[in-house]
């Protein structure tokens, strides 16, 4: 990872929304930011997924307890961890990025189709859009003060949708699209609510 991309990692400030991780109630303070990618998924209760990130070019991973449709292969997202003990770590599966200097991506334009409540105050919408005539949709989480910051989100509403070029399935539907020329990451909110949301 660049130093580049590791500043803007560093600036941001994840959305006050509950945690996907083990880790989610402790202390974090000094806590580094860093990207996690889904490399397994396997059927079980609920669904599963494994997932390897990397701190100084040594490889760790972590299983998670989610829904796998909402899951996609190769998905990437925001992990924070202890740099004390590399292990420890808060996931955010909730929050897929793409790493726009280093993956092929295409804009095309997508729908809201549905928004609904999923556990423990937790929301979620459906979307969906087309290409050459194959239809995909997706689940996107929401943090759970999502009335407050994204009044206007509703079903049927049309947003930005940027996508693997070689993988459509994987996709993100940005709900904030004020991003900046220089910005290495693609996420569903830009820069500025990231920071005013996050990591304090």
């Amino acid at each position: 990872m660049n130093n580049s991309f590791n500043n803007v990692l560093v600036s941001l400030f994840l959305l006050l929304f509950l945690s996907c991780s083990p880790e989610s109630d402790i202390d974090d303070t000094g806590w580094k930011i860093n990207y996690a990618m889904v490399y397994d998924i396997y059927v079980g209760k609920g669904g599963s997924t494994r997932n390897e990130y990397f701190v100084d070019d040594k490889r760790y991973e972590f299983s998670g307890r989610y829904t796998s449709s909402r899951v996609i292969l190769g998905e990437k997202f925001i992990i924070k961890y202890n740099p004390d003990n590399p292990k420890k770590i808060k996931a955010y599966i909730w929050l897929p990025i793409f790493l726009s200097s280093y993956e092929e991506t295409k804009e095309t334009i997508g729908e809201v189709t549905r928004i609904f409540w999923v556990y423990r105050k937790s929301y979620a919408f459906h979307f969906r859009f087309e290409l050459d005539g194959v239809k995909y949709e997706r689940t996107q989480h929401l943090p759970s003060n999502y009335k407050e910051v994204l009044p206007e989100l509703a079903k049927g509403q049309s947003y930005k949708v940027i996508y693997d070029a070689s993988f459509p399935q994987r996709a993100i539907l940005i709900l904030d699209d004020n991003f900046d020329e220089n910005d290495e990451i693609y996420a569903p909110f830009n820069w500025t609510f990231l920071k005013n949301e996050v990591l304090k």
